[in-house]
Order: structure tokens, then sequence, then C-alpha cells
């Protein structure tokens, strides 16, 4: 059976080359996707339309902290409340089933209270208010010395 050229320098290269220039031969033979905007002002109004920030108003690293705590605040919550209804049907076999119906309500209840992450504002939008907030702040001019 005859290979082809292709496969017989494929194996000729796995046989003598080290992984990384075969890594550096694959990317290579890969096409790079173009952008389809072409104009520096289109690529500017789409990054300001598709990138977010931050906008809860604390520290930046504090938000990211804080949004671990909260989803780990409401899910202990969930926890603890499906353990309180199921610790009081212990030993108890006959509850078992509306126990069970109350947990899963519980939960339901839980999850609905629970820790949302309020959405990131689109960078245009924080610009734009920022400049706002920066024109407001600004002092009006002296008036000249007589």
């Amino acid at each position: 059976m005859a290979q082809s050229p292709v496969n017989a320098l494929i194996r000729s290269l796995l046989l003598c080359c080290p992984l990384r220039v075969l890594r550096r031969a694959n990317m290579a033979s890969r096409t790079v996707a173009m952008s389809k905007l072409k104009s520096p002002q289109d690529k500017k109004a789409l990054s300001l339309k598709r990138d977010r920030r931050n906008t809860y108003g604390e520290n930046p690293q504090a938000s990211r902290k804080g949004i671990r705590r909260g989803k780990q605040r409401s899910h202990m919550g969930e926890r603890r409340a499906v353990s309180e209804i199921l610790g009081r049907v212990r030993g108890r076999p006959e509850e078992s089933d509306e126990a069970d119906v109350l947990a899963k309500t519980k939960v339901v209840e839980r999850r609905l209270k629970a820790f949302k992450k309020r959405p990131d504002s689109p960078l245009g939008i924080v610009i734009k208010r920022k400049l706002a907030k920066r024109m407001n702040q600004t002092k009006p001019p002296l008036p000249p010395n007589s």
C-alpha cells in the first residue's frame, strides 16, 4: 500500500523532530481568520459596544471576591435550609416523602432569592457617564482680574 507524500512527511517528522517543532509547523499551516471590519473607526465602535466594565462601585478586586462570596453564601443557605428540614425527619421514614417535597420547594424558594451578579455595563456607556460626570465637576472659570 503506497503512502501519500503528506503522510510520509508527517511520519518522518514524528520520528526525527521534537514536539515543539511540530507544534510550530502545525500553527504555521493554519489559516488565520481576517477581521471583516477594516477601518479603525468600525473596530473602535464595535469595541465600545462589546467590551464591558464592572460598575458596581467597588474596588475591582473586591468585586471579584464579593461575587464568589455571594454565590457561596447563597449555596450555603440552600444546604442549610435542606438540612434543617431533613434533620427534623431523621429516624421517621413515614414523613420522608413530605420532607422531600418540602426540601425541594425550599430549595426553589432559596434559588429565587439567591445571589445574582449585576451585569457589567458596555464600555461606551461607561465612558459617556464618566465624561458627563467630569463635565459636571469642572469649576467655572475665574473672572479676569480688573
